[in-house]
């Protein structure tokens, strides 16, 4: 997966630069914005191999949390973004909450998504929304993160 976003990342900052070309001496304003787009892939590139590290560290945490893991969403942009979709599926005891986020001690973005994962289920079991059912919880990893949960009517029926 590193190698894809780094990739990616990699494809963006040559379009920026070909697009930067393309302006000609004419279009000023267009090639100096798109020379800083072309500055920030660095730090783009590099910030992607960062999330996407954390990623690999987090997604075996997820699983000890009590989730699955149904899909991630990767957009690569300037910062780039990843959203890992998760289903609860079971509770985790409070001793063994404790054990998973002390083995993630050092790893703040982990860490901290854990911890929302565990605040997310504790949620859930005290939420009643009549036929609403949680059936997607996001967790957004990036410059902002953040979980999202999505409560939607209960699957559909089949006639």
């Amino acid at each position: 997966m590193k190698d894809k976003i780094d990739a990616m990342a990699q494809s963006a900052k040559d379009l920026a630069g070909k697009a930067q070309e393309k302006a000609g001496d004419g279009a000023t304003a267009a090639r100096d914005a798109l020379g800083r787009l072309g500055a920030l892939g660095p730090v783009s590139a590099e910030m992607a191999k960062t999330i996407a590290d954390d990623l690999n560290e987090l997604l075996p945490a997820i699983g000890k949390a009590g989730y699955k893991v149904q899909g991630i969403d990767l957009d690569v942009a300037i910062p780039p973004h990843i959203a890992v979709h998760c289903q609860l599926l079971s509770e985790v005891a409070d001793a063994d909450r404790e054990a998973l986020l002390a083995s993630l001690d050092g790893r703040r973005l982990a860490t901290g998504a854990i911890r929302a994962l565990f605040q997310v289920a504790d949620i859930q079991k005290r939420l009643v929304a009549g036929s609403l059912k949680p059936v997607d919880v996001i967790l957004d990893l990036g410059v902002n993160p953040g979980v999202k949960v999505r409560y939607r009517e209960g699957e559909p029926r089949v006639a």
